[in-house]
Formats: structure tokens, C-alpha cells, sequence
């Protein structure tokens, strides 16, 4: 994984709620496409990276979410039939 590319990623993509280890997943699967030759990445091509991928993460946020609330909705509604029967 290249180390730089996970900091990029830690920085634009933690307020969406990503964690590390998740982060780390991305990097790695990002990493994949970097020249393998051993030659440094310049700052541009990681930053570049890291732009390309975050629609993709904004996308699996808002998944998240939408499912979060579906699921929160639920309980409300069983904790309100228990209440009220």
C-alpha cells in the first residue's frame, strides 16, 4: 500500500465516516494501479487518485446512511407499537 496515498485518503475521506482500516482497503485497491516500478509518485497522480475515488465513497456513504435511517425508522416504529399496542 503506498503510505502517502492512504494519507490523501485519510484526509478527504475520514469526514464521510470511513476508518482506517477501510481507508487502508481503498488505498490498497488504489495502489494497484500505480506504477510498479519502484519510481516515487508524484503528489499530482496521487491527489488524482484519490479525486477519482471519492465519488465512489460519497456514493457507499450515502448507502450507509439511507440504510441507517431505514433501520432507525424501523426501531421507532417497534418501539412505538410497544408503547402504544
Amino acid at each position: 500500500m503506498n503510505e502517502k496515498l492512504f494519507e490523501l485518503l485519510k484526509t478527504k475521506a475520514s469526514p464521510l465516516g470511513f476508518n482506517s482500516d477501510e481507508l487502508k482497503t481503498v488505498a490498497e485497491a488504489l495502489s494497484k494501479s500505480l506504477n510498479q516500478d519502484g519510481e516515487p509518485q508524484s503528489e499530482d497522480v496521487l491527489n488524482g487518485l484519490v479525486e477519482m475515488a471519492m465519488p465512489a465513497l460519497e456514493a457507499s456513504q450515502k448507502v450507509a446512511n439511507r440504510v441507517v435511517t431505514k433501520k432507525q425508522k424501523e426501531l421507532d416504529e417497534l418501539k412505538q407499537s410497544i408503547v402504544n399496542p
